[in-house]
């Protein structure tokens, strides 16, 4: 019977001993299953380091493609405007050399050059002139300011009661004003229909004809540059008498002048 025990306990007891082995083979088994995940997360991680670098190595190299293309457009710009400016002085120097050799050949004062040329041709010259110097241009704006010709309003239109007043006040809101004559009869004293202003500046000229038409005192008026002559007599309202019909007045006087002599 002991026997029969001993021999019932040493099967049971080899199964025991059988079991640990297999949990040693598992635990195994998912160690090695573990640092393969992790050899392979490992290599992944090396991996994306290793395109990262790559990918900064590329973009690195292209920026300096880039800078290397800017810059040797920055040097073709350079040599073209280097080109454009060369050419530009040896044009200049060509026209400085005709215009010497044009002044050589010709020595006759350009004050006696211009005396026969019209105003159509003077115009023209002095337009161009202007256009291409900036001191021309300014030149003439500062002779036409300080000529009456630009400054100088006449005014049509008024009525009988019209005085210096009336055209003070309607037109002084444009601008300073340095004369104004509204023109009477000498005998009555009433006014005859115009008049004129003379301003200070361009501009205050400038800005009255912006509205040539303006209503002073119950009529309507209309007003231009002096220099561009009277006006045809309208609904009895006398216009100013232009510089020919003086002179032609003058003639006549001196014409009877001479015949009452004789």
């Amino acid at each position: 019977m002991a026997r029969k025990r001993k021999q019932e306990s040493t099967p049971s007891a080899s199964g025991d001993a059988s079991q640990p082995p297999k949990k040693q083979q598992q635990q195994l088994i998912k160690q090695e299953q573990q640092e393969l995940q992790q050899s392979k997360q490992q290599q992944e991680a090396e991996a994306r380091e290793q395109r990262a670098v790559e990918y900064e190595e590329v973009e690195e190299e292209v920026e300096e493609e880039v800078e290397v293309e800017e810059e040797v457009e920055e040097e073709v710009e350079e040599e073209e405007e280097e080109e454009e400016e060369e050419e530009v002085e040896e044009e200049e120097e060509e026209e400085e050399e005709d215009n010497q050799a044009a002044n050589e050949d010709d020595d006759e004062p350009i004050q006696k050059l211009l005396e026969p040329f019209s105003k159509d041709q003077l115009i023209a010259l002095l337009f161009e002139a202007a256009t291409q110097h900036r001191d021309v241009a300014d030149r003439i704006r500062q002779m036409a300011d300080v000529d009456p010709v630009h400054r100088k309003i006449f005014v049509h239109g008024l009525g009988w009661e019209a005085t210096a007043e009336t055209l003070t006040n309607a037109f002084k809101q444009y601008g300073e004003i340095e004369n104004c004559k509204a023109v009477c009869d000498k005998v009555s004293g009433k006014s005859k229909g115009y008049g004129f202003i003379l301003f200070k500046s361009r501009r205050g000229a400038r800005n009255a004809l912006k509205e040539p038409q303006k209503k002073i005192g119950n009529r309507m008026t209309a007003c231009q540059l002096a220099s561009i002559g009277p006006v045809p007599t309208q609904g009895g309202v006398q216009s100013a008498p232009s510089q020919q019909q003086q002179q032609q007045q003058q003639h006549q006087q001196q014409v009877s002048e001479y015949t009452q002599r004789k």
